[in-house]
């Protein structure tokens, strides 16, 4: 924490986004905007008001672990991970749901 001039990092916590020597430190937010202890949140319908609240705000999402990796994603039902395929992974998701109700 030299660097930034300060011995005291939670201070720098609290004003994140922050840069110092050359760093760039973000909230955890910007890549994990859903909540890793609600997992399961990512396969309920109509996810698209969660999904574009996190969408304004984040890099990126992690929707895979060891608790998902089971889950079914339902085609229609609007979850987050459906919408997140459908945007940002067309093909594939064209592909998954061509020929079924899931994926």
């Amino acid at each position: 924490m030299e660097a930034c001039g300060t011995d005291d990092a939670m201070s720098l916590m609290k004003q994140l986004p922050f840069s110092c020597a050359n760093v760039t430190i973000y909230s955890q937010s910007y890549f994990s905007p859903f909540h890793f202890m609600d997992p399961l949140l990512n396969f309920k319908s109509d996810g698209k008001k969660e999904f574009d609240k996190a969408m304004n705000v984040s890099y990126s999402i992690h929707l895979y672990n060891k608790i998902t990796k089971w889950s079914v994603v339902t085609v229609g039902r609007n979850s987050i991970y459906e919408i997140t395929a459908k945007n940002f992974c067309p093909l594939t998701y064209s592909r998954a749901s061509m020929h079924s109700n899931f994926f």
